[in-house]
């Protein structure tokens, strides 16, 4: 994660923030790809990649909200404040709170994502622990 894409995007009205495996990295402190725009409408997710390497950098998800509320794209019964939806590491680096990490990383877990659930648990709180198991 860089600091260099956290200044750029600091400035932007919408809400965004590191997700999945990376948002857990930065709580506990240690691929299908389709052309966009012509994908955009039928996908949530858009990698981004330099032109003259080809080298992806950067990995977007568009999710769906109403309003200042952020709806889970797989039950929409799901929803949060984007205030409580995001953390931030001591230089700003907003990031999904893990309870949403690992219901997203639950639907079909890899060894990565099973891995990932010993890691983050032991630092979640109470209330934490209770919105994961709701």
């Amino acid at each position: 994660m860089s600091a260099a894409l956290t200044e750029r995007l600091r400035s932007t009205r919408l809400h965004w923030y590191v997700a999945a495996g990376w948002a857990l990295d930065l709580f506990v402190g240690d691929g299908h790809a389709w052309p966009f725009p012509e994908e955009a409408d039928n996908q949530h997710q858009t990698w981004l990649h330099e032109p003259a390497t080809g080298q992806y950098r950067l990995d977007v998800f568009r999710e769906p909200h109403r309003g200042d509320w952020w709806v889970c794209r797989r039950d929409a019964s799901i929803t949060l404040p984007y205030d409580d939806l995001i953390l931030r590491t001591s230089d700003g680096i907003p990031y999904v709170i893990p309870e949403v990490a690992l219901l997203f990383k639950a639907k079909s877990p890899r060894a990565k994502d099973v891995a990932d659930f010993p890691q983050a648990l032991p630092a979640m709180d109470r209330s934490r622990r209770a919105r994961l198991s709701e």
